[in-house]
């Protein structure tokens, strides 16, 4: 009683609050209801792969659409449905002195400090702040240098896209102004009160000013970015890579049976379009003879290596 007192003096304190029920209510409903028993998914560490290729929030179904190695392309259902949660499910408390993280996504670094042998963190020496994040060239740079200098070790490469900002042609003539991921970035950088410039694609497209049609355009031609570049590390990687994603992402699609529509990507929903992902496997070489390190041995990180790289590229 004391507890169902206590829900109801919550629901009627944010009764008219959108965004508490949008970040709140429906996903703890959700999490503790509906998708209780919901099988998990995978844990990555435990897949077969020398080197683990992420894009950041691309939909199964979004990759299948633009047909890039079709032939290739099958699914795995996602331990998380936001990079938090996948991070934590994954990688937070294993022992990671086999792996070297190469990032675009500053969330790395705010759930990951002392388990990889190396993050090497692109944000740092390679934002756009034109764009509000960090666009895939120098992250592929950074990761074939990681592979060059560290053979022995699982390289994770992250990108940023297709996570918005939308920065193809339709989401700079059609979207315009929309938050980039600075509120990561400010978070990385120990901003405790951080927040974003502008609202999300999402949230603007919950709100009715931007019409689905336009918006999934534009997340297409943000994940289209980004492939010929997971190419490039394709022929550059040995062994097996794979490539993947940590989550998907909400387009207003309803929930089961609840009469709501869902945007963007909340913690803790384990709906088809948050956590089935695309997964392609790709054999080159030979395989890596992967070994823990030392990283008190280590006399240059790559991370070092890579923004000297970066920087004689003009990324900074």
């Amino acid at each position: 009683m004391v507890r169902l007192k206590r829900y109801l003096r919550t629901i009627r304190a944010n009764a008219t609050d959108r965004y508490w029920w949008r970040d709140v209510a429906i996903p703890h409903f959700l999490r503790t209801t509906y998708y209780r028993w919901t099988q998990r998914g995978i844990r990555v560490l435990k897949e077969d792969w020398d080197n683990l290729v992420l894009f950041d929030a691309c939909r199964y179904d979004m990759l299948a659409e633009t047909g890039w190695h079709a032939d290739r392309l099958e699914s795995r259902r996602s331990r998380g449905s936001n990079t938090p949660e996948f991070l934590t499910e994954n990688f937070v408390g294993a022992d990671l002195l086999n792996t070297v993280y190469v990032t675009g996504n500053p969330q790395v670094d705010v759930y990951l400090s002392d388990e990889c042998y190396e993050v090497v963190s692109v944000w740092e020496s390679a934002w756009d702040e034109k764009l509000g994040t960090v666009p895939p060239g120098p992250v592929t740079e950074a990761a074939i240098e990681a592979h060059e200098q560290y053979p022995d070790k699982r390289i994770v490469v992250h990108y940023m896209q297709p996570h918005y900002p939308f920065v193809g042609e339709t989401g700079r003539e059609a979207i315009g102004e929309q938050s980039g991921v600075e509120l990561s970035r400010r978070l990385a950088d120990g901003e405790a009160d951080a927040d974003r410039d502008h609202a999300t694609v999402w949230e603007r497209l919950q709100a009715g000013e931007l019409n689905n049609e336009t918006v999934w355009n534009a997340y297409i031609e943000n994940l289209e970015l980004v492939l010929p570049h997971v190419e490039e590390l394709l022929d550059a990687f040995a062994g097996r890579t794979v490539v993947t994603s940590d989550h998907g992402n909400m387009a207003g699609e309803r929930v089961g049976p609840l009469p709501f529509r869902l945007y963007g990507h909340p913690y803790g929903i384990y709906t088809p379009e948050l956590v089935k992902v695309p997964w392609l496997v790709f054999e080159r070489g030979e395989r890596k003879r992967v070994a823990a390190g030392d990283r008190s041995r280590a006399t240059e990180s790559v991370g070092d290596a890579a923004s000297r790289r970066l920087e004689a590229l003009g990324y900074r």
